[in-house]
């Protein structure tokens, strides 16, 4: 299973990667940005995957 969070801001998805990284948890997929989408992944420290997404809503799609 994946869980998905949606951020509201770049900076709050690298913060709570940082966070996550922090209390144990593990990096999953590299960070990925395309286009308006800035997106990190990682598991907890139970072996869940969760990803943190954040899309920029000035840029067109």
């Amino acid at each position: 299973m994946l869980n998905a969070l949606s951020a509201g801001s770049r900076a709050e998805v690298d913060d709570l990667l940082a966070r996550v990284l922090a209390g144990g948890g593990k990096p999953w997929l590299p960070t990925q940005v395309h286009g308006s989408m800035h997106g990190t992944s990682f598991t907890d420290p139970d072996g869940n995957v969760w990803k943190t997404l954040w899309t920029d809503p000035s840029v067109p799609q």
